[in-house]
């Protein structure tokens, strides 16, 4: 009988310490499943605030093409306002008034085309940043770097 009571003893003994192991492992996977859960919060929390600070620059994107467009709008002006003073001297004299008159249309239209094109290009690129700011990347990853290790 007592051999039946030691068998049994072994047993309960052995069942008790895979229950015990099997319970340490179930906890250490779930204290993993929340690990990953926490960061999976942390990563949608960043890849939101990432995604709005793009929108954000994106939006500021029309007020700095402005901004950087406005150097070109001062110098055109200037210029033509400059360039006023000596045709209008020339336009002034019945001698050369005529052929002044057509120089100083086609300076216009020359100058006119240069500035469109410099503000043209400023616009493009600026249009440039702003949809490569506007489109959503995504962030990389939670554990991307863990895997590619």
């Amino acid at each position: 009988m007592w051999l039946t009571s030691l068998v049994l003893a072994v047993v309960v003994l052995g069942a008790t310490g895979f229950a015990i192991h099997e319970v340490r492992r179930q906890e250490l996977a779930t204290t993993e499943l929340q690990r990953i859960v926490l960061r999976q919060r942390m990563w949608r929390s960043e890849q939101a605030l990432f995604l709005t600070s793009r929108e954000r620059l994106a939006g500021l994107g029309d007020s700095a093409t402005d901004t950087v467009d406005l150097p070109t709008a001062i110098t055109r002006f200037s210029h033509d306002a400059i360039a006023a003073i000596p045709f209008a001297v020339l336009e002034s004299i019945p001698a050369t008034a005529d052929t002044t008159k057509v120089v100083h249309q086609i300076h216009d239209e020359i100058a006119h085309s240069v500035y469109d094109a410099i503000s043209g290009t400023t616009r493009g690129i600026a249009g440039l940043i702003r949809r490569g700011l506007a489109t959503p990347a995504q962030p990389p990853r939670p554990g991307a770097a863990e895997e590619d290790a």
